[in-house]
C-alpha cells in the first residue's frame, strides 16, 4: 500500500493482514475467506452463524457437559483455522450462555479443554443487536427496544418545538 496526497506518494507499506475495506468486493471476499470457519459448527453436530466478522457457535444437548464437549471440539477446529488464516480469535470477547427454562438448573462456567481459559456464563448476551437471556424470555430485549424508541421519540419531539421552528410535515 502507498499513501498519496497533495502530490506526495509514500514508499510502499507492507500489509500483513486484512483486505481493502470499503471496496464493493470486500464482503464477497470475506465470505470466501471465512467459509471454512462458518462450516465448523455443522461438522461437529452443532450450528452457528456469522455476520461480517462476528461468528457464533451453539449446540443443543440434554446436558451442559455434552454441550461443553461439542463446543470444545468446535474451538479446537477454530484454533486450527485461525493461524492458517492469520486471524487470531479474541478470547476476551467470547460469551457463554447456558439456555434453559428449568428452574434452579446449575450453570457451570465453560472450561476450555487443554487450556486455562474459563468463560463465565452470562445471564444475557447481545447477538446482532438482539439481547438474548438465558431463559429465552426476551424481557431485556423488549426493555432495550422500548428505551431506544423513547429516546428517538424525545429527539423528534425536540425538533418540533416552536423555538426550533421545524414544521411538523418535515418531521413526519
Amino acid at each position: 500500500m502507498s499513501l498519496a496526497f497533495n502530490g506526495f506518494t509514500s514508499a510502499p507499506i507492507p500489509i500483513d493482514n486484512g483486505i481493502g475495506q470499503g471496496k464493493p468486493s470486500s464482503m464477497l471476499l470475506y465470505l470466501i475467506y471465512s467459509h471454512t470457519l462458518t462450516a465448523i459448527p455443522t461438522s461437529c453436530g452443532g450450528d452457528g452463524g456469522d455476520y461480517v466478522n462476528d461468528n457464533f457457535f451453539w449446540v443443543a444437548c440434554n446436558t451442559f457437559e455434552e454441550c461443553d464437549m461439542k463446543l470444545n471440539t468446535m474451538l479446537d477446529k477454530q484454533e486450527e483455522w485461525s493461524p492458517a488464516h492469520n486471524s487470531k480469535a479474541e478470547t476476551s470477547k467470547f460469551k457463554c450462555l447456558c439456555l434453559t427454562r428449568r428452574a434452579n438448573c446449575p450453570h457451570d462456567d465453560f472450561h476450555r479443554s487443554n487450556s486455562d481459559l474459563i468463560i463465565k456464563c452470562d445471564s444475557s448476551a447481545k447477538l446482532l443487536g438482539v439481547i438474548i437471556d438465558q431463559q429465552l424470555r426476551w424481557h431485556q430485549h423488549a426493555q432495550y427496544a422500548t428505551q431506544k424508541g423513547q429516546k428517538l421519540l424525545f429527539e423528534i419531539n425536540r425538533l418540533t418545538r416552536p423555538s426550533f421552528s421545524l414544521p411538523a410535515s418535515y418531521v413526519q
